[in-house]
């Protein structure tokens, strides 16, 4: 059994790193002649914000008393299994990972 404390540390820790891997990103786009108003609309990077705002928004409003608001910014942090997905392409481990339980699911 893991604790809540531990996730939210985990939680913080991930989402920290995606949030300076993006604000990189978004810095150094206009080197390759992207304006960052199209840099942001891009679907990958509409998926990486959807991704790491719902946590600053979380932080932001966990003292309000609105349950039901902290419940959709749940569901809608189900999007950084998206962001998973994205970093596999880099991952060779993570490719073999997938590989091996598409094979295996013919066995």
């Amino acid at each position: 059994h893991i604790s809540d404390d531990a996730w939210l540390i985990l939680e913080a820790v991930c989402t920290v790193i995606f949030t300076v891997e993006y604000v990189l990103r978004l810095s150094v786009c206009t080197v390759t002649g992207q304006t960052i108003p199209k840099f942001i609309m891009s679907a990958s990077n509409i998926i990486d914000a959807a991704a790491i705002l719902p946590f600053y928004i979380w932080l932001a409003m966990r003292n309000v008393k609105m349950v039901r608001v902290l419940g959709i910014l749940r569901t809608i942090r189900l999007v950084r299994i998206f962001r998973i997905f994205k970093l596999g392409r880099y991952s060779t481990g993570l490719q073999l990972m997938v590989r091996a339980t598409r094979n295996s699911s013919h066995a």
